[in-house]
């Protein structure tokens, strides 16, 4: 059976569905969603790892979030959410390519990451610029590895000021550091240059940046992944900034984009204050097909092609 959506981006191997995952992915099966699970750690890679043999409709994507860098602690508010199991304390990890590589070794597993830049997540009272450095050495090992094995990367990009994503009330204006979309680009262009033109390749996941920056991206090879993010109604004061995301969507050519949840955070309308899940990516591609004014058939069988044609060991 084909699948009618394909989510780019979950979690469910995170403690949010420790209690009820079976049930979480019956539901996606139930809606013919299939599924990339993406560990942020070397524990989260591995149990990506488990769900991808157990389940025939899930892959694994294996890699080292920028924020498990660090001890420090998550929030809930700090994603954006109400609901309880979101928030998390970090542990800091040293990227281990060896560990990485034999988990990237597994059939089902199609990506390296999430990996990137993460410019909000830095606990006070560390240097920023030492932490940016040491996430730019840990993304520039993972883009490495993912050369090595010919696989795509999944790039996280989170930028240090609030974004459509962010509770309203928290943490307003506050700003971190530099531009996470710009050092991204600058780090894989010159991947790029290193590679004597060979493209790194992978999609930028969870999208937050602007059309000039997207542009950017899929010039060079990477693909742009929306999440609920679409979705959400903006206030006033956010209001320009989704305006600029949803231009996004609209511009990003039909062959180049791909649906995700990020669950367990990040849900859309109209579940929005309650846990995300795969089965959600529906309402992701609903919103796609609103904004640019087209079929949800014709949205949902783009981004389907889309990532079956990236992670091309899918169709092995």
């Amino acid at each position: 059976m084909s699948p009618f959506l394909i989510d780019a981006h979950s979690h469910i191997n995170f403690s949010a569905y420790k209690d009820d995952a079976p049930e979480v992915i019956r539901r996606a099966e139930d809606g013919a969603v299939w599924m990339f699970v993406v560990g942020s750690q070397i524990d989260t890679s591995r149990r990506a790892v488990e769900y991808a043999e157990q389940y025939e409709h899930i892959w694994a994507v294996v890699g080292l979030h920028p924020i498990h860098l660090v001890d420090t602690f998550v929030d809930k508010h700090e994603v954006g959410e109400e609901q309880e199991g979101v928030a998390f304390r970090t542990r800091r990890e040293v990227f281990d390519a060896d560990a990485y590589r034999i988990l990237a070794a597994h059939p089902k597993t199609v990506g390296i990451g999430e990996c990137g830049m993460d410019f909000y997540h830095i606990p006070e009272g560390m240097n920023v610029a030492t932490v940016q450095r040491e996430q730019e050495d840990a993304f520039r090992a993972q883009i490495a590895l993912a050369r090595e094995l010919g696989l795509p990367l999944v790039v996280h990009v989170r930028d240090g000021a609030p974004t459509p994503s962010h509770s309203p009330s928290q943490r307003e204006g506050e700003d971190k550091s530099g531009d996470a979309h710009e050092e991204t680009i600058r780090i894989l262009g010159g991947a790029y240059d290193a590679w004597d033109g060979v493209r790194p390749r992978g999609l930028i996941h969870c999208y937050s940046g602007t059309w000039n920056q997207a542009e950017r991206y899929l010039a060079m090879g990477f693909n742009i992944s929306f999440t609920g993010v679409i979705t959400f109604t903006p206030t006033k004061k956010q209001r320009p900034i989704q305006e600029e995301l949803w231009r996004v969507v609209r511009n990003v050519p039909l062959d180049r984009f791909h649906v995700e949840t990020d669950c367990p955070y990040l849900t859309p309308e109209p579940h929005r204050g309650g846990r995300n899940e795969p089965a959600y990516v529906r309402h992701v591609a609903e919103k796609v097909a609103e904004l640019r004014a087209c079929p949800l058939q014709d949205i949902a069988r783009a981004s389907v092609e889309n990532t079956m044609r990236m992670f091309w060991k899918m169709q092995s």
